[in-house]
């Protein structure tokens, strides 16, 4: 792919993506065309940047992986913050920092590459945005989450206990208490259920409005598996009970763990597996594959490959999203962006999260109606081609997942 103004398009090399589709997971042509969505270029070079600050739309496995990018974009333009994070997400991820301390977070990371690795490397799937806000960069969350109810909007005191060395949050009026060296921050976080979208005055301008009109800068944050209504996937293979496995990366799709190169040596083995060795049955079941099969998915990092051959065969080809209700979630999603044509984000970060939230088979359609939710947003003339692609360490890109996506499971 061609580089953008903000930064590189993925190198990785592609086998080159078919357009071949499981049957059943075609999206309704008549549905898309009342949306206005296109088709989203399938082999198409992806060249223009999406956000303001002219960087490749982010796509990662793992979503603790997107910090490195937010403070990374933000680093390049010299910015502090606040921003707010248009979060569309099945979960809030606003848990508690581990790992680091608040002194640490405080060190100045947009101008010392040192200290920024030190944050986003703190950053797991649950807590990267209160990290984001202890970091100062964030301070405002408004998160679209499934479901019903009230829209509310509530203020997270962030404390650090200096006893305990721990973090600890409290709400609006509740006090932190003592603090190491006076440390402490603070969040915004404003819930909007997605059936509150069908409701007037509920789009992307009014919800992104702070106190007194004012409106700050913004990260779309988007993961796949808001679009997963039941039956989540569950445990990945390598945390299964009982197993005996060696330590995982913090963020699990990081390939530079000793995890990966266990399992890539047990793929390549192609010997018989005791029940409780590391991923066992996931690992019997990309034997099971036929040849024919897994030569397109050699490409996938071991982790995508192990997920792939769990979800084959506990499910084989039947796709785990009822089409009706993501047809529903993306025009709603439309409909709520859409006053935001002419304001584009900052940054926008897409989270697989296909290890245990999101099916890896899935994945590949899930993407393909966001990429397409976001051009038809953001994208000007329809004769502009798609905006371009940047992938986590990790994560491959769209073109060779959709392998995956098309792949049968042979007992």
């Amino acid at each position: 792919l061609a580089p953008s103004p903000g930064g590189m398009c993925s190198s990785r090399v592609s086998r080159g993506a078919g357009s071949a589709s499981r049957h059943g997971r075609r999206r309704p042509a008549a549905a898309l065309a009342a949306l206005g969505l296109l088709p989203y270029g399938e082999g198409a070079a992806a060249r223009a940047a999406l956000g303001t600050w002219g960087r490749c739309v982010f796509v990662a496995n793992d979503h603790g992986q997107v910090l490195q990018e937010w403070l990374a974009g933000a680093a390049e333009r010299n910015f502090t913050g606040p921003l707010t994070v248009l979060h569309i997400d099945a979960h809030g991820d606003l848990n508690v920092p581990e790992a680091i301390g608040p002194e640490a977070l405080a060190a100045p990371w947009h101008r010392d590459p040192t200290h920024r690795h030190a944050v986003a490397d703190a950053a797991d799937l649950a807590n990267f945005q209160q990290i984001a806000a202890w970091a100062g960069l964030v301070d405002r969350v408004v998160w679209i989450r499934q479901g019903w109810g009230e829209a509310e909007e509530r203020r997270m005191n962030l404390c650090h206990d200096a006893a305990s060395g721990k973090y600890a949050e409290s709400l609006d009026e509740e006090s932190c208490g003592p603090t190491l060296g006076g440390r402490a921050a603070t969040l915004s976080v404003m819930e909007v259920p997605e059936a509150a979208l069908e409701e007037g005055g509920f789009d992307g301008v009014h919800v992104l409005r702070r106190g007194g009109g004012r409106r700050a800068p913004y990260i779309l944050d988007i993961d796949l598996d808001f679009f997963v209504s039941g039956n989540a996937p569950g445990r990945p293979p390598w945390l299964e009970s009982g197993l005996s496995c060696p330590a995982a990366c913090r963020r699990w799709a990081e390939p530079n763990c000793s995890l990966w190169h266990h399992l890539e040596d047990a793929l390549a083995g192609g010997s018989l597996f005791s029940p409780r060795a590391c991923a066992a049955r996931a690992l019997a079941a990309w034997q099971g594959l036929a040849e024919e099969t897994k030569a397109p998915l050699e490409n996938l990092h071991v982790s995508e490959r192990l997920l792939v051959a769990q979800e084959l065969s506990q499910r084989g080809s039947r796709s785990r999203i009822d089409a009706s209700h993501l047809l529903a979630q993306v025009r709603r999603l439309a409909r709520f962006l859409a006053p935001l044509r002419d304001d584009p984000p900052a940054l926008v970060t897409i989270a697989r999260s296909v290890d245990a939230f999101a099916s890896i088979l899935d994945a590949p359609h899930l993407e393909e109606n966001v990429l397409e939710l976001l051009h038809k947003t953001y994208g000007g003339d329809r004769s502009v081609q798609p905006h371009c692609m940047r992938y986590a360490p990790g994560t491959s890109p769209l073109e060779d997942l959709r392998h995956a996506a098309v792949a049968e499971w042979v007992a």
